[in-house]
């Protein structure tokens, strides 16, 4: 209630007036629609259509490798716990879907991934169960493979007067430890916290209020694409040493509970001030 949905629609031009950006959209069909609005969020994704038409630039960096995406069938329960693999082929994450599912993100070398890509699905089970080990038991079947290329991605700006960008609109990170998810996660949470308070006190936000807000975001930003950006490049070497050594350093980080507990804090945008959105109710 409340809420109008336009979709399928296609976001064709954006104008910012003093008090307003308008957006022009045209949905399925041909039919146009015109929207003012004194708050617009980008949170359209890498290829933002709202970055793009405010001509916001961005930096970019290649990471030369590919992530391959599907579904896994696992034979037995999952339990609800996502896990994640960092082996010398790339990490492999799995993520609890419904009915004994995961969502499968494998990131390697994109000349390693063109070759996984090309085999049957039977052969390519075979080779994600032997690099991911058996922690979630046999692996029965897979869905269509997808591929995407890994690189950082960063906007130079996050604010443009009444347009706030947040997610991978603002930036795309490596999928390594999902530090994008999280970080959206924190972003909406810090912009929900102002708008509920801007409205309690009886205003709208402010074009002020999104920049204070974005600054808000700041810190947690750079930390989390710090965090993946090095994790990437730790990950991706072909130094057995090295090797060996992050193998050693991951198992005293899983048995070492405050270390754990401080890092996912911070991960999470809960090692500082909190929004909150992202508090529990022990916490509150």
């Amino acid at each position: 209630e409340g809420v109008t949905v336009f979709r399928p629609a296609t976001l064709t031009a954006l104008r910012q007036e003093s008090d307003y950006a308008e957006l022009s959209i045209t949905q399925e069909g041909g039919k146009a629609a015109l929207l003012r609005s004194p708050v617009v969020i980008g949170a359209d994704g890498t290829a933002s259509t709202v970055r793009t038409l405010l001509q916001i630039e961005v930096e970019t960096t290649d990471y030369q490798q590919t992530a391959i995406v599907t579904r896994t069938k696992l034979a037995n329960q999952h339990a609800g716990c996502a896990y994640e693999r960092f082996t010398n082929q790339g990490a492999i994450a799995m993520l609890p879907l419904p009915e004994q599912e995961c969502a499968t993100i494998w990131s390697l070398r994109s000349e390693e991934a063109e070759k996984l890509l090309q085999l049957s699905d039977l052969a390519f089970i075979a080779q994600l169960q032997e690099a991911f080990g058996q922690r979630l038991g046999p692996f029965v079947s897979i869905t269509q493979r997808h591929s995407f290329p890994l690189r950082l991605v960063r906007a130079k700006q996050s604010v443009d007067r009444h347009v706030f960008l947040l997610g991978n609109a603002l930036h795309t990170v490596h999928p390594i430890a999902a530090q994008g998810f999280n970080l959206a996660l924190y972003e909406v949470a810090v912009l929900v916290e102002g708008m509920v308070d801007c409205l309690k006190s009886g205003s709208a936000l402010s074009v002020q209020d999104l920049v204070r807000l974005s600054a808000q975001t700041e810190k947690q930003q750079q930390s989390s694409i710090q965090v993946s950006h090095q994790l990437a490049e730790l990950f991706s070497t072909d130094r057995i040493w090295q090797q060996q050594g992050l193998g050693i350093g991951m198992a005293i980080f899983d048995i070492f509970s405050p270390l754990k507990k401080y890092f996912l804090n911070r991960l999470l945008g809960r090692a500082g001030k909190t929004p909150r959105l992202l508090m529990n109710m022990k916490d509150a």
